[in-house]
C-alpha cells in the first residue's frame, strides 16, 4: 500500500511581548544572555515612551531589537477600522490573530481622557438592550489582548495629553474574566506603567454577586458600575422597589459608596441605567 504523506504549511504566530509579564521579560532577557534591566527599558518604552516598533527603542542595540523582532510581536492585532467623531471622540475595530473582533473608545473631555476597553468575544449575560450581548460568548479575550485595547489607545493621544480615565465598559461582562483582567489593571496602575491611580478605574458589571466579592477581595479601590437593566428612570425605580439588585446582588444593592466598601477594595460608583 502506498502512503501518501501531506505536508500542510502551518503559519506560526510570534507571540506578543504584551503577554508577558514584568518578571517573564526579565526571565527571557537572563535566557539569551542580556541584562536584567533591560526587561525595565522594554517597559519603559511599552508605557510610557508610546513606541510603535521595537525599531523605535533606541536605548536598546539594533542585535537585542532583532532578538526581539524574532521572538516577539508588538501589537498583534490589525486596526480594521479607525473612527473618528465631531468631538474627537475615536473608535478603533480591532481584529485578533483568530479573526475574532472586539472595539474600543478613546473620549475626550475638557479635564479628562477616558478610554473604554473590551474584555470578550461577544457576551453571555444577553442583555436584550446589548447588540453583543445578543450574539452570545465566544470567548474571554487574553491579556495580551485587553493590553493592547489600552496601549494603542494612549498612542491616539498627542504628546500633551495623558490618559486619565480607563472604564471597562466594552464588549463582554469583565467579572467573567476577572483572572485576566486584575493583572493587566495591575499593569496599568503600576508606577512603571501608566501609573494610572486605580481610583480612575471603573468596571461594569450587570451584578454577579460571588464575582463582586472576589474583586472587593483583591483590595483596590476600583469603582463598581452596576447596571439595573432599565431602560428609564421610572423603571429603574420599580425595579429597585421590586428588590430585582438586591435578590441579585444583596451586598452591593445600593447606590453609595461606604467606607465598608472602600475598606474592601471597591467602590460602588453608581448604578448605571442602561437605556435601549
Amino acid at each position: 500500500m502506498l502512503l501518501r504523506v501531506v505536508l500542510e504549511k502551518v503559519d506560526i504566530v510570534t507571540r506578543s511581548i504584551l503577554s508577558l509579564t514584568h518578571e517573564e521579560i526579565e526571565a527571557w532577557c537572563l535566557e539569551i544572555g542580556e541584562k536584567r534591566f533591560r526587561a525595565d527599558q522594554i517597559r519603559r518604552w511599552l508605557f510610557e515612551n508610546r513606541a510603535e516598533s521595537f525599531d523605535a527603542m533606541l536605548d536598546l542595540s539594533k542585535a537585542f531589537r532583532e532578538k526581539l523582532k524574532e521572538s516577539f510581536t508588538l501589537f498583534s492585532a490589525e486596526v480594521v477600522a479607525h473612527q473618528v467623531a465631531t468631538d474627537l471622540t475615536e473608535k478603533l475595530l480591532l481584529k485578533m490573530p483568530g479573526g475574532d473582533t472586539v472595539e474600543c473608545v478613546l473620549m475626550r473631555e475638557p479635564d479628562r481622557r477616558t478610554i473604554c476597553i473590551s474584555t470578550q468575544v461577544g457576551c453571555a449575560m444577553g442583555c436584550v438592550f446589548c447588540a453583543s450581548g445578543m450574539l452570545g460568548l465566544k470567548r474571554n479575550l487574553g491579556r495580551e489582548e485587553i493590553l493592547e485595547q489600552i496601549l494603542r489607545l494612549d498612542r491616539l493621544l498627542d504628546d500633551d495629553e495623558r490618559l486619565t480615565n480607563i472604564v471597562v465598559m466594552g464588549i463582554g461582562e469583565p467579572l467573567q474574566n476577572l483572572p485576566t483582567l486584575l493583572p493587566v489593571l495591575d499593569d496599568v496602575t503600576n508606577p512603571k506603567g501608566l501609573g494610572l491611580s486605580p481610583r480612575r478605574i471603573t468596571i461594569s458589571t450587570v451584578g454577579l454577586p460571588e464575582k463582586i466579592r472576589e474583586l472587593a477581595a483583591v483590595g483596590k479601590p476600583y469603582n463598581l458600575a452596576v447596571s439595573l437593566h432599565a431602560p428609564t428612570d421610572r423603571a429603574s425605580r420599580l425595579n429597585s422597589s421590586r428588590s430585582t439588585t438586591r435578590s441579585a446582588s444583596p451586598r452591593f444593592s445600593k447606590p453609595r459608596t461606604s467606607t465598608s466598601q472602600r475598606a474592601a477594595g471597591v467602590s460602588l460608583l453608581s448604578m448605571c441605567c442602561l437605556a435601549v
